[in-house]
């Protein structure tokens, strides 16, 4: 629990403060062609949004570098007997790890073009460019539909994007109605005692414990 709350702490404090910054010195105003940090106050957009972003960028390389590494790794090391399900393990896990290194060139690229007018914006406050402004409307908005582009070329997804499969995921969807109640221990009795009725059956049973609306047993050998 602590891990999550470290995890939403992270994921939603913080930009909520950085973002808070501003506005309590009153940045805020007309910056292109969004409403953002002003002209005049350009080294706030460096410091909790650019430095911020790019630094996760690289970190995110190094991570994702080296779970490549270290997949490859156990790729090459697993020895012994020829195994079928090992030996599809390890192709499994080398077509996992080839979309991985795609990830950080799309936070690039589709970042880069807004540094860049940023950067122009900073030297240059009374003369925007044009395709510069052009090119950081256009990419900045692109990172979820990169990050689709990225995932739908695995071909592992397109191997499970049958209509049987969609057809299995919505009805397990929309036809579920799994229930999940309250366990209450205090509701359970444990028995010893052979049930006569099953006994007097045939049936060799043993309960071990019941409940108003369940009797489990457990079946000797």
């Amino acid at each position: 629990m602590c891990h999550f709350s470290a995890y939403h702490f992270t994921a939603w404090g913080v930009p909520f403060i950085l973002s808070c910054l501003p506005l309590f010195g009153d940045l805020y105003g007309p910056a292109g062609a969004w409403c953002w940090i002003t002209d005049e106050h350009v080294a706030w957009r460096f410091v909790i949004w650019y430095i911020p972003l790019f630094s996760l960028i690289f970190l995110m390389m190094l991570c994702y570098l080296r779970i490549i590494y270290v997949a490859k790794q156990r790729v090459i090391t697993w020895s012994g007997t020829y195994d079928p399900g090992r030996e599809r393990s390890k192709i499994i896990m080398a077509e996992e790890i080839k979309p991985l290194k795609w990830y950080p060139c799309v936070y690039l690229a589709v970042s880069l073009f807004p540094l860049l007018n940023r950067i122009h914006n900073a030297f240059y406050p009374s003369h925007p460019v044009f395709i510069l402004t052009l090119l950081h409307v256009m990419s900045a908005p692109l990172h979820g539909l990169a990050n689709t582009i990225v995932f739908v070329l695995d071909k592992e997804t397109w191997s499970q994007l049958t209509m049987t499969s969609l057809r299995v995921a919505l009805q397990s969807r929309l036809c579920d109605s799994t229930k999940i109640t309250e366990y209450h221990p205090a509701s359970v009795r444990y028995m010893s005692q052979i049930d006569e009725e099953d006994s007097d059956s045939g049936d060799d049973t043993t309960i071990l414990f019941s409940m108003p609306s369940m009797t489990l047993r457990d079946k000797e050998p």
